[in-house]
């Protein structure tokens, strides 16, 4: 069982592959993913926001102050990567 684990809650339980098995380009969908529904989740929760998307929920933050205008355009073309909306 080298390189995977089996052990998830509530009885369920998957093989994962390690992090040296997960190609890079996973990996990177892997934490847009994670900075867009953390993105989501802050604006949401902190500022109100409303919306439905990330690319605008960035945008808040950025409005915000929470993170600079350099950091906001970084995230959302990276949303537009593999289009998080």
């Amino acid at each position: 069982m080298t390189g995977t684990t089996t052990c998830w809650p509530q009885g369920s339980y998957q093989s994962l592959r390690t992090t040296r098995e997960t190609p890079t380009t996973e990996r990177f969908e892997n934490a847009i993913q994670a900075s867009a529904d953390l993105a989501q989740h802050i604006a949401s929760q902190e500022f109100g926001f409303d919306g439905t998307t990330s690319k605008g929920a960035i945008r808040a933050l950025d409005r915000e102050g929470v993170i600079d205008e350099e950091t906001a355009d970084t995230l959302v073309a990276t949303i537009g990567f593999r289009k998080f909306e």
